[in-house]
């Protein structure tokens, strides 16, 4: 099924350790390539976000997967409906 369908793997990550969990979830799909994981900060103010993005930017680097922001928190915060 993966070879013959669009795909991207998200994760939202709360705390380093997070990483262990994703890692050994990624295990059991070898044949999914980093440029389709896809590693985003848990967040509901800016400052978590800003604190969370600068070690899991560089962690997703580091692993050769790929990070996205919450705009919508940065933009935002964590308010519903804008």
């Amino acid at each position: 099924m993966i070879e013959s369908t669009e795909y991207q793997f998200k994760f939202v990550v709360d705390e380093p350790s997070d990483l262990n969990e994703i890692a050994e979830y990624l295990a059991a799909w070898p044949q999914v390539p980093g440029e389709r994981v896809w590693l985003m900060p848990q967040a509901r103010t800016r400052e978590e976000l800003q604190t969370r993005s600068e070690w899991l930017e560089a962690e997703a680097r580091r692993l050769g997967l790929r990070f996205s922001s919450r705009w919508q928190i940065a933009q935002f915060g964590n308010a519903r409906g804008k």
